[in-house]
């Protein structure tokens, strides 16, 4: 065993995602005249600091606020739950051999955590869709999840880092980190994890 630590990603490393459904369907709410994107592919992949999906994804506004900023802008007689399943639409599934492979590394005594950019809206969901609608049922495949709206901090922030490494007491030298972003592998690599970029089943291959 390489590591003791495998801390992964979420979206597109251990979730398979599609932005494009989600901008398609909230495309289709939106009024005819209305010709800018109310939501960006950037704001889908991590809203930046102090934007709406920024303040989101931290824990620093509901679910309800969150679709109160936003219905404004659709078309009339756009309902509640038409918004939320657009926001939701792109949320596949956690296909079985990447499940296989976190159930491997913590049967060889690895600790598996999660750190992920997500929010409230979209992690219910996930638990719904990919885990029967409970958190516990995720924590099979992982020691602990870090999640940036429960924690109101988000990747790239050392911050997250750090607070990780204090909760679980782990070496950044016995671990490795998984992203599909280079700017949140930037950070971990200068606290001194290892790193690997991945999307999809690449990391299966490098580290299994």
């Amino acid at each position: 065993m390489k590591y003791r630590n495998y801390i992964f990603d979420q979206g597109n490393v251990i979730l398979d995602i599609n932005p494009q459904l989600s901008l398609d369907a909230l495309a289709a709410l939106l009024p005819e005249e209305l010709d800018d994107a109310v939501i960006t592919l950037a704001d889908l992949l991590g809203g930046a600091v102090g934007s709406l999906v920024g303040e989101f994804q931290v824990g620093n506004i509901s679910t309800d606020s969150f679709l109160d900023s936003l219905l404004p802008s659709m078309r009339q007689g756009v309902t509640r739950k038409q918004l939320l399943d657009a926001w939701n639409a792109l949320i596949l599934d956690v296909p079985q051999q990447r499940r296989d492979a976190l159930l491997r590394l913590r049967a060889s005594g690895a600790r598996t955590y999660m750190l992920s950019n997500t929010n409230d809206a979209h992690m219910e969901r996930i638990y719904e869709k990919c885990f029967g609608g409970l958190r516990d049922n995720m924590l099979v495949y992982f020691d602990d999840l870090f999640l940036s709206n429960e924690m109101h901090l988000a990747k790239p922030d050392p911050a997250i880092f750090h607070e990780l490494i204090r909760r679980t007491g782990i070496n950044p030298a016995d671990s490795i980190f998984v992203d599909d972003l280079q700017k949140n592998l930037d950070t971990a690599s200068a606290l001194g994890f290892d790193t690997l970029l991945s999307t999809g089943d690449f990391w299966l291959g490098k580290l299994m």
